[in-house]
């Protein structure tokens, strides 16, 4: 039996994705969307979500390899992006449970309103923005709906848009994996592919039907099987645990000082009553 290229590289792909590559990883997340050379993938991404052309894309952190660069990120990693000069993008991927999300990112939304002027500049310099969440666990789990946008709206007519100078995006894997293969839109197709660990059969549908998300998986294997992006990997997590121990410990002192004081209030109080 003979094998024609397509074949092969079908093949390829094939053996790529069922040995399995997880975009969701932050580091794999942000090369692959931000790294310079890869605009286009970001683009396209942008394009299905929000169903518009795009002509000029630029993103405005791209993070290499560095240690440094990682380590001084660890806190978040997200993309942002300037969609055709016109529209600012804030992009993340956040695989685990964060409660305090919503507040979360509505002060990513206004700082990147916030950013935009300098001291003497006039408002009609800001641009629309946009935050972009892309969630691994659901965020209001009695919606049906895998996409939720966050816009302002006149409170007795929800179908006029008040304010289009900030919204919020909030996309979720969990109920996405409930959709049927057959059933997926353009964008359901790069959502298969950054949910590649748990939908493997969607991948191989989205490379059959999109050349970039094609390009994308190549990326991705590369990244994954590089020595240098596992140790920045391995890294990352040292220093995010590092960090949320410190934040754990710091919360522990501030109780034990808080209760230490109300102790003393409580004492004094109960001396004063005895006096």
């Amino acid at each position: 039996m003979k094998f024609n290229n397509e074949d092969l590289e079908k093949a390829k792909l094939y053996e790529i994705i069922d040995a399995g590559i997880d975009p969701r990883e932050n580091i794999i997340f942000q090369m692959l969307f931000s790294k310079k050379g890869n605009e286009d993938l970001l683009q396209d991404f942008l394009e299905k979500l929000l169903k518009r052309k795009i002509k000029k894309l630029e993103v405005a952190n791209e993070v290499s390899l560095d240690v440094d660069d990682v380590r001084e990120k660890v806190g978040r990693i997200d993309i942002k992006a300037i969609i055709d000069e016109e529209m600012i993008c804030d992009i993340e991927m956040q695989v685990k449970e964060d409660k305090l999300i919503l507040k979360r990112t509505t002060y990513y939304a206004a700082k990147l309103i916030a950013e935009q002027l300098k001291k003497g500049d006039i408002y009609n310099k800001l641009k629309p923005v946009m935050q972009i969440s892309i969630l691994d666990k659901s965020l209001m789990k009695e919606e049906k709906d895998y996409i939720l946008e966050g816009i302002t709206v006149l409170k007795n007519n929800r179908n006029k848009e008040l304010n289009s100078n900030c919204k919020v995006c909030y996309i979720e894997l969990e109920k996405f994996r409930d959709k049927k293969i057959e059933e997926y839109n353009e964008f359901d197709m790069w959502l298969a592919f950054l949910d590649a660990k748990r939908n493997k059969e969607g991948v191989k549908r989205a490379v059959e039907e999109n050349e970039k998300i094609k390009k994308a998986v190549l990326i991705c294997h590369e990244l994954t099987g590089s020595a240098r992006a596992k140790r920045v990997r391995e890294l990352n997590e040292k220093w995010r645990k590092d960090f949320l121990t410190e934040e754990y410990n710091r919360g522990e002192e501030i109780g034990e000082a808080r209760g230490r004081a109300e102790g003393k209030a409580e004492g004094k109080a109960e001396g004063i009553a005895e006096g």
